[in-house]
Order: C-alpha cells, then structure tokens, then sequence
C-alpha cells in the first residue's frame, strides 16, 4: 500500500507533457501561419505573371551567358594577359562574371519598363505584402516615378556596357589579325555583343525568379517546421494522456489544469491528421468523469449530464481506462446531474474537475418458463 504522503509522480508527468504539447501547438500554428502566407503570396505572383514568358526569357538568358562566356574566353584571357601579363582562366572568368552581372543589372533596371506584370508585381509588393498602409494611387505613382528613373539608369548602364564590349571584342580581333594576318568575319566581332544584348533584354524577370525560388524555400522550411511541431504536439499530447490515466490507476491526486485539459480533449476528439489538430480548444466547460463497478474499471458506459438551467451536455461513452469527457458551453460551472446508463447521480459536479461515480447496475429478475 503506498503511504498518505506520496508524491504524485505520474499526475506531474501528465502536467508537464501537456505543457510541452500545447508550447508545440502554437509553433505548430505559427509555423503554418508563415507557410499559408507564403503559399499566398506564391500564387498572387503566379496570377500576375501567368501570361509572361518567364521560363523562356529566362532560359534564354542563362543561354546567351553560356554562349558569351565560351565564345568570349580567349578574349578576356587575352586582356588579362595583356594587364597582368599572364593569362589566367580564374581572372578571366570573373572579368566575364563582371560582363554577366552588369548586364543583369541592366535588365533589373529596365524591367519595370519593358513588362506590365513586373510593374504590377512591384505595385503588389508595395499593398499587398508590406506593412506600410498606403493608397493604390499613391503607390501606383511611385513606382511609376520609379519606373521612368530607372530606366534612364538602365539605358546609360547598358550603353556603356554596350561600348566596353564592342571595344574589347574589336580590338581583339584586330590584334589578332594583325599578328596572325587572318581575316575574321563580322560574327566574330558582333557574336559578343549579340549575347550581352540578349542578357540585358531576356534577364529582366531575373528579380521575380530569385524572389519566388526564396519564397519556395521559406514555404519548404516552413512546412517542415509545421509538421514537425505537430508531430510533436501528437507526441506529447498521447504521453500526457498516457501518465494520466497512470495517475488515476494509482490514485494520485491531480491538479486538472488548462493545458492537461486542452492535451485530454485533443487526445479524444481530435486526430492528428486533420487540420483542427493544433487549434486552440475552445473554452468551453469540462469535466472528467471514471466509471467504476467496485475496483474495475468499466468501459462503454453511456454519460451525459444536465446543468442547472436544464440544459444537456455532450453524450459520450467510457473508453478503454473507464474514462468520459462532458463538455458544455454557456455560463453554468457546474452539471447538477449526471447519467451514467440511464442511472441518475445528483451533483453538483463542478467544471475542469473529476467525477469517480461507482455504477450502481440495475438488476433485472430473470423470468424462466418452464
């Protein structure tokens, strides 16, 4: 027999896991909060640029750098040889890097200009993703002022980067010539140039596919940190359950708090496969009720109760450990009686409690003809 003065280890177990559970179910909540407004703002975009030709223009422009780059190697192996004096692969490719990446900038700078969906996707970021509130027209006009600036910048960025390729490239092919005294065609003095004005023309979407591939990864880490939170709450939620029902077989007293509560009700009336998993439990009155017959504990007992205003609470059944859950709403703290199978039990059985009632079996007189 265990002394008066136990410590009551399984009921703290229970307290404990419930806490845990419920601390996963708001980081659960919070996570799926960031993955919806990701989502969201993934297919806001998609709406907006549903008609550009983003995938070509930018496969067109990851194209022409591949092509200017090994078309244009020897050319900036041989300006480095001639600034440094000797040629040097790593030098030269970020001399091309630089090409690549100024010709980005480029685009960046007229894209607003040279699509509609970039402009409004800029218009959308400003009202619908910003916590700034502002006026559509307000935003409208800033950015189309935005729009008219950058363009200028564009066009003078694109000029000089224009300039700075024709420059290096003739001026190869004329050194070339002559050392060498070949002849070479107008290809390959103007094949450079071709592929930087491709970059400048086809890189202007550049910005939204970095913007959405981040935005994929936000949703991808988020969603991760989702379930894995909600795989956690289950855990802890069935744990919680676990040390409880512990607690009542060996009578330990147990303080039924909120969070042991919200982590009983998720155990019984919600699964982990449904959306409403992690929501808060409603605030509503509960109150636990263990049917016994002696010292079993009785399974399939038919419960509900009735509150002082005459209104009746949720009908469940015991399970497995004799155990049923009554809910109710409104102001009444308390359920004035209780059923258990038909059999009447007077209260009052108090909210966020629980209620050990011996079942009292009516006996029926068997009849045998004979």
């Amino acid at each position: 027999m265990r002394p008066l003065n136990f410590s009551p280890v399984y009921a703290q177990d229970a307290l404990n896991r419930a806490q845990q559970s419920v601390i996963h179910a708001a980081n659960a909540l919070k996570a799926r909060l960031l993955m919806t407004q990701q989502e969201e703002r993934l297919n806001y975009w998609s709406g907006l640029f549903v008609n550009s030709p983003v995938i070509v223009a930018t496969c067109i422009f990851f194209l022409a750098v591949a092509i200017e780059i090994i078309f244009s190697l020897p050319m900036y192996l041989d300006l480095m040889a001639e600034m440094t004096g000797t040629g040097n692969y790593f030098n030269a490719l970020i001399g091309a890097s630089l090409i690549v990446l100024w010709g980005a900038g480029v685009s960046h700078y007229i894209g607003k200009w040279a699509s509609l969906a970039i402009f409004d996707y800029n218009i959308a970021n400003k009202m619908h993703f910003s916590e700034k509130n502002a006026l559509q027209a307000a935003v409208e006009e800033d950015v189309r002022m935005a729009t008219s600036r950058d363009f200028i910048i564009g066009l003078g960025l694109g000029a000089a980067l224009l300039f700075v390729v024709i420059g290096v490239s003739w001026q190869r092919v004329w050194l070339i010539g002559e050392i060498t005294g070949g002849n070479y065609s107008l290809i390959n003095k103007l094949l450079p140039v071709i592929c930087v004005i491709l970059e400048m023309i086809s890189g202007i979407y550049l910005g939204y596919v970095y913007s959405r591939a981040r935005r994929l990864i936000l949703k991808k880490k988020y969603t991760q940190q989702y379930w894995d939170e909600k795989s956690q709450c289950a855990y802890q939620t069935n744990m919680a359950a676990e040390y409880y029902h512990k607690a009542v077989e060996l009578g330990e007293p147990i303080h039924f708090n909120r969070e042991l509560k919200d982590a009983l009700f998720r155990n019984e009336f919600r699964s982990i496969d449904q959306d409403d998993y992690i929501e808060p439990v409603p605030a509503e009155n509960v109150l636990k009720v263990i049917v016994k017959d002696g010292q079993s504990l009785i399974s399939g007992v038919h419960l509900y109760g009735v509150t002082a205003n005459g209104e009746t609470c949720n009908r469940t059944y015991t399970n497995e450990f004799g155990e049923g859950i009554l809910i109710w709403s409104g102001d009444q703290k308390a359920l004035t009686h209780l059923f258990a199978d038909g059999e009447l039990y007077k209260g009052p059985f108090l909210e966020n409690t629980t209620a050990v009632i011996t079942l009292r079996r009516i006996k029926k007189i068997r009849v045998v003809n004979s």
